[in-house]
């Protein structure tokens, strides 16, 4: 690729957006649902803003409600499988081990 000749990512690159998710804990069965937005999404995690207590090493199912990108393209979410790796007040960050690109049900 031009002009990037020797650069190094370390991380992935984050993109800064903004998204209702819908979370619960994988560990617990019958989890309550809990709601919050996304901040920033990167291919190896998400940052999340959450009233609710996350504690690193908890593991996570998201549902990040995707916004649509034209007027007849189809509504979807997008399913992500994690675990909490950085917690905070009122934040948590989950490192992403699977993704789905799934439908939004009627």
């Amino acid at each position: 690729m031009a002009g990037l000749s020797g650069i190094v990512i370390d991380r992935p690159l984050r993109f800064e957006i903004e998204r209702p998710v819908e979370y619960r804990f994988t560990d617990v069965r019958d989890a309550t649902r809990f709601l919050g937005r996304t901040v920033n999404i990167s291919s190896g995690g998400v940052l999340f803003q959450t009233d609710q207590s996350v504690t690193v090493g908890r593991k996570l199912e998201l549902t990040v409600r995707m916004a649509k990108l034209a007027p007849e393209a189809p509504e979807v979410d997008l399913r992500l499988l994690g675990v909490a790796v950085r917690c905070g007040q009122g934040w948590a960050a989950a490192h992403i081990r699977k993704h789905k690109i799934l439908p939004r049900p009627l």
